[in-house]
């Protein structure tokens, strides 16, 4: 288990909230609830429905 201030930021990498599917629906609710700001979470989109993000 991961003790609560044992690190500073966890980076979690995924596709957009505004996305349709799965992954942007747990992302979405985790938002929503306020499990990334409580864990001091770093969410770095690497998808964008429709987009394509620059290298």
């Amino acid at each position: 288990m991961i003790k609560k201030g044992k690190y500073k930021t966890i980076v979690m990498l995924g596709t957009s909230p505004e996305a349709h599917g799965g992954i942007a629906t747990v992302v979405g609710n985790y938002e929503d609830c306020g499990v990334l700001k409580k864990w001091k979470v770093k969410y770095v989109v690497t998808h964008v429905q429709g987009l394509t993000l620059p290298r």
